[in-house]
């Protein structure tokens, strides 16, 4: 058997409360491959990659905007047509299509497109907003 990984003591694993047995018992079944698509290549070779049994294909739409030199232009036309052709490659072959969003209104449309994968914000995100707000609060 392969296994997607083999950290019995690490995050997966509880940090060692899983015993190993348990953990190579059940890690493929736990752990989520996920590939991200942020650059012309990926999109070019999309549909071998949707091919090759990973869980979620992740558009990375800042590093496309980039790569298509449109920087911080997540919704340029070539973006959106690249994340199009990723979406398409996720049905064919039952992936799931991951995409970031920035708002609800965002997520509802990503959602309606058909991705099942939806991001909104991250760990940095949320600790710098709430620091913000409390900065502002008691005056910088």
């Amino acid at each position: 058997m392969v296994y997607r990984t083999a950290s019995p003591r690490r995050r997966g694993a509880g940090w060692g409360r899983v015993s190993t047995d348990e953990y190579l018992r059940t890690v493929n079944e736990t752990v989520l491959l996920l590939a991200l698509i942020e650059d012309p290549d990926g999109i070019e070779n999309v549909d071998e990659i949707a091919a090759a049994g990973l869980d979620v294909l992740w558009v990375g739409t800042g590093d496309l905007a980039l790569a298509f030199g449109v920087p911080g232009e997540r919704n340029h036309p070539r973006v959106l047509e690249a994340a199009d052709r990723v979406l398409k490659a996720c049905k064919k072959h039952n992936v799931a299509a991951g995409y970031p969003v920035g708002s609800a209104e965002e997520a509802l449309r990503a959602r309606e497109q058909g991705y099942r994968a939806i991001g909104y914000g991250g760990a940095e995100q949320y600790i710098m907003q709430s620091s913000r707000q409390f900065l502002d609060a008691v005056g910088r």
